[in-house]
């Protein structure tokens, strides 16, 4: 497996990544408003968009030896929500971590390469905020040695998690 910069010819890849992540709650199919989204925010890092040079948008997928993208990792400056949260002046957030399958290696892969670009890009601090919606995957951060530090209320009246970790 190599993790590097998400590219240009990526982009179909990570919107199939999506779309199986991202599906209505309600009807459990694929959410196209979702997936359309964060799509763009990762051909918006790829394309350097002045927007997405503001937020420090960084995206990074988990290529498999026969060259199939099998997870993605987005990251950015932390949402203004998310401020209250950190405990530096330079945090940085994982706004998006999806793999093809889970339990194989690929997030964690991907969570590693990203402290090591956290580093070089000099952040002090990487914050994750994940949605109830995926409360099965906590586990994982708690695993990486990532602090739970706290909640946000969600408008459907569920909560998301937070973590944080110093690097």
């Amino acid at each position: 497996m190599e993790i590097r910069k998400a590219r240009k010819e990526d982009l179909e890849q990570i919107r199939n990544i999506y779309a199986q992540w991202y599906t209505d709650e309600s009807t459990g199919k694929p959410s196209e408003e979702d997936i359309s989204y964060f799509t763009k925010k990762i051909e918006d890092a790829i394309s350097k968009t002045e927007a997405s040079l503001q937020s420090d948008y960084y995206c990074l997928v988990a290529e498999n030896e026969k060259g199939k993208i099998i997870g993605i990792l987005g990251l950015r400056k932390p949402h203004h929500k998310l401020l209250p949260f950190t405990t530096t002046t330079n945090a940085m957030e994982i706004y998006s971590l999806f793999a093809l399958e889970r339990n194989m290696g690929v997030g964690r892969a991907l969570v590693h390469t990203l402290k090591n670009t956290a580093a070089i890009k000099k952040y002090k601090e990487i914050i994750v905020l994940s949605a109830n919606r995926w409360k099965e995957s906590w586990p994982f951060y708690d695993a990486l040695s990532f602090e739970r530090i706290g909640t946000l209320a969600e408008s459907n009246g569920k909560y998301s998690q937070l973590w944080h970790i110093l690097i």
